[in-house]
């Protein structure tokens, strides 16, 4: 079943089937727990209809010292955030591309998020970043990559000195080559 439908027990994520912060306060709560205080922290940027929805769902898991609501904030802001941070987690199934992963992957950050969705384009498991078949294997790659440090330092060296084949260059290139291609 998917994790976004409605069933008998569960829940709609109050944020809608594409965001899944719903998902992300349950995976970040699981790793929480297996990993301790000061294990986790989440830094949750963005603003919505639901914020006090998940504010409140938030609290209820446990997450008040946990979970940081920053609002919306300035691009210049948000990548000293990236800068700042070990760790970018995307829960999203229905992300054609994963433009946000793909951003903190250049600033050198190991990206956690779902093999089903874009970001396993711009993501090579254990090398940019862990990517997960469910739900549960996001804690487990959160908690993995909070417990090992020097994977995570691994991972960030290599966004760091890699940078993705996603590059202005390399995709105009890609298109150039389409363009002559076709010519042909």
């Amino acid at each position: 079943m998917a994790d976004d439908a409605a069933a008998p027990g569960r829940h709609r994520d109050p944020a809608g089937p594409r965001k899944r912060v719903g998902a992300l306060l349950r995976v970040v709560a699981d790793a929480h727990a297996r990993l301790g205080p000061g294990g986790v922290v989440l830094d949750v940027f963005g603003e919505g209809p639901m914020g006090t929805l998940l504010e409140s769902r938030s609290a209820a898991l446990g997450l008040d010292d946990v979970v940081r609501w920053r609002g919306t904030v300035p691009r210049s802001e948000l990548a000293r955030h990236y800068r700042d941070a070990d760790v970018y987690l995307s829960p999203t199934r229905l992300e054609a591309f994963g433009i946000a992963a793909l951003e903190a992957r250049t600033t050198g950050l190991p990206v956690v998020a779902r093999a089903d969705s874009g970001v396993g384009e711009v993501v090579t498991d254990g090398v940019s970043g862990l990517l997960a078949a469910d739900d549960a294997g996001l804690t487990d790659a959160l908690v993995r990559l909070g417990a090992d440090a020097t994977l995570r330092t691994r991972i960030a060296g290599h966004n760091v000195s890699t940078p993705p084949s996603q590059t202005w260059e390399h995709v105009v290139d890609l298109v150039l080559d389409e363009y002559r291609r076709a010519g042909a």
